[in-house]
Parts: structure tokens; sequence; C-alpha cells
């Protein structure tokens, strides 16, 4: 049993479908190759993972898984995919392939880089389908007849139930210490409280009102007496 891988060129995919997008079922039923390192599809229970790389950042998707190959001279065929395409983006760093090399290839060149088959490992086929396989391959018709038949289911057996335990008596409760009185301080007796004087208002002190001392008034000039001319003495 070997779970193979290739590529599908970017041309012949676009041939195959135009329109196709992540979750898809593409009913591929084979590949045409008549490359010798995928002669191990032979083996029974052998399966072809078929890849392509998208534009324009170079995504990269399993579109297609086919089982039960058998090479009819130009193509190997086998059962139609039942897989929906998938973008494997997310793992491509963890595929590590039988060669341990993983996928190594420089920006613009991944579709390059993958054109040589490859084998899988468990480990990058649990990888591609998330977690779960392929459909197994159909048994063949004669490993369904030597198959021998399924065992009986064994018969139920009943439990007998459990004989109940008997509940241990409680041990009596002991009477409870009677509680001690807590002797009650006396209350302190309050001081009356101290009057307070009211405080004699001193009596208001009379404002003086000062007295404006009276405007003394000018007094009253007399007129200068007017002096009589000295009288004349006659000459004798």
């Amino acid at each position: 049993m070997a779970d193979m891988m290739a590529v599908i060129s970017k041309a012949v995919f676009e041939k195959m479908t135009k329109d196709a997008s992540v979750g898809d079922v593409l009913p591929i039923d084979r590949y045409t190759t008549s490359n010798p390192a995928l002669g191990r599809l032979e083996e029974e229970g052998s399966r072809l993972f078929l890849f392509t790389v998208r534009p324009p950042d170079e995504q990269l998707w399993l579109v297609s898984v086919i089982s039960h190959l058998a090479h009819d001279g130009e193509s190997w065929v086998g059962e139609a995919n039942s897989v929906p395409i998938t973008d494997v983006g997310g793992v491509k760093a963890q595929i590590q392939f039988e060669s341990g090399a993983g996928i190594k290839a420089k920006p613009g060149s991944l579709g390059m880089s993958l054109q040589t088959p490859r084998g899988l490992t468990t480990g990058d086929v649990a990888l591609l389908l998330g977690g779960s396989d392929a459909p197994p391959p159909a048994a063949d018709e004669g490993d369904a007849e030597a198959a021998p038949p399924p065992a009986p289911a064994p018969e139920e057996v009943k439990a007998k139930p459990a004989p109940k335990a008997k509940a241990k008596a409680k041990p009596a409760a002991k009477p409870s210490a009677a509680p001690k009185r807590v002797a009650k301080k006396p209350a302190a007796k309050k001081k009356p409280a101290a009057k307070k004087l009211a405080a004699k208002k001193k009596p208001a002190a009379k404002k003086l009102a000062a007295k404006k001392p009276a405007a003394k008034k000018p007094a009253a000039k007399k007129p200068a007496a007017k002096k009589k001319p000295a009288a004349k003495k006659k000459k004798r």
C-alpha cells in the first residue's frame, strides 16, 4: 500500500474546470502520465493525491484522491474522487514526504518544485485530510467470503443489587454545657453636663460724638476814621 502525490499543471486544471473553488468536489478518476516513479500505485490499497497551484499567490490545493488504481497504458485510472477541494497552505510547511525533505520552493516556483511525484507519510495524509482518512478501498468479494462472521454479542448479565448497608446508630449527643453568665458591668454614671454660664454682654460703649469746633466768623472791619486836615495858622 502506498500513498503518492502528483501535481496537475495550471493549464490542464483550467481545461478540466474553469470556476472550481475550495469546497467543490471534482469527480476526477484518472491521471495521465507514464512516469515510472508512480509504479508503486499498483500495490493494493494505494491512493494518488493530486494537487495544483493556484495564482496569484501560489495557493496549494488538494483537488483529488483517487483509489483502486490501475494503469491502462496511458493513465492511472481508479475510483472517482469524493474529497472536496482543500487549501492546504496552512499545513504545507508540516508536510515531510517519505524523503523527509518537505516542501522547499522559492517564491514563484512552487509548482515546478512539486513536478516529481513523491511518497506521502501517514502523518502527511492525516494533515491533508484534516485528521480523517479517505474512504477505505472496498474489500474484494473473495475477502468478504473468507471473513469470519461477527461474534455474537455476549448475553447481558444482570447484576444483583448490593445489600443495603445498615445505617450505623448515631452516638447520643452530649448535653451541651450551660452557658456561662457574663457579669454585667455597672453602667457608668453620666456626669451632669456643666452649665454654660452665659457670658454677660458688656454694655456697648456709647460713642461720644466728636464735637466739631464752631467755625469763627471773621470780624467786620471798621472803616478807618478820616483825618481832619490840620488848621492852617494865620500869620500875624
